[in-house]
């Protein structure tokens, strides 16, 4: 289960099953697949949440892992996000969130969901990551007939970005923050130095992983970081903003 804060809401993603079950409960609020807001101007339902978590805790005991102590069996959980590369950013290379949260269950891991359209997957396996990405890679030029590049970092590698990230940078109407995530050919400090950017106008920083950076929206053009698309190492990188990142890692700023 994750959450999610924003301006007007609290985010609550217990999976589609425990929306399902608790569909009456839930009636008042906003739905979507898997998820449920919470309105920060009325009183936050804690009975009905006490009563998801313990259902929720008795449906990943049936499934035989326990993700407190990642233990299933002699082998131990991780949990992992995959990060799909350039899919659903128009009408070419389109993809399905159910097609490709099914494909991820056929493919044998477990506790899959899905989260927006730009192609993350938050799933746990037993695998190693370099493992999980031929098999993945393979399922997904299987099923969607072009090749789809995907990163995949484990939560605590999401976990390390994210507290990288200053508080106060923020995606907003005023400034904009995104995390662009490293495939392992390009994850160097020298992959910076680089950037095609005007480094006057925007703060731009490397963390093991990942190159993030802030600007101020007024300046967008003078940054230059439209440049970025065209740059040598942009296929070997997959962008997100940070709202997506934080809420990936699950971490939020308070």
């Amino acid at each position: 289960m994750h959450f999610a804060a924003f301006k007007k809401h609290i985010g609550f993603y217990p999976t589609p099953s425990a929306i399902k079950v608790f569909k009456k409960e839930l009636s008042s609020y906003k739905q979507a697949k898997g998820s449920v807001q919470f309105p920060l101007d009325k009183t936050i339902p804690y009975d009905t949440i006490k009563k998801i978590v313990e259902f929720r805790v008795k449906e990943v005991i049936g499934n035989k892992y326990d993700k407190e102590t990642g233990s299933i069996g002699e082998k131990t959980m991780t949990a992992y996000i995959a990060l799909l590369r350039g899919i659903n950013a128009g009408k070419n290379r389109r993809v399905d969130m159910k097609k490709l949260e099914a494909l991820f269950e056929r493919s044998g891991y477990a506790d899959v969901s899905t989260y927006i359209n730009s192609g993350n997957v938050i799933f746990y396996s037993d695998k190693m990551a370099s493992e999980i990405r031929r098999e993945i890679e393979v399922a997904l030029k299987k099923e969607f007939k072009f090749d789809i590049p995907t990163l995949i970092k484990s939560r605590k590698e999401m976990q390390d970005i994210a507290k990288a990230i200053p508080g106060k940078w923020q995606n907003d109407a005023e400034q904009r923050t995104d995390v662009a995530y490293l495939f392992e050919e390009i994850d160097s400090k020298k992959t910076l130095d680089t950037m095609p950017v005007n480094k006057e106008y925007i703060d731009v920083r490397y963390v093991k992983g990942a190159i993030y950076w802030n600007i101020d929206r007024k300046n967008y053009n003078k940054s230059r970081l439209n440049k970025l698309i065209g740059h040598k190492f942009y296929q070997s990188m997959t962008v997100r903003n940070v709202n997506t990142a934080r809420f990936l890692a699950g971490y939020t700023t308070g």
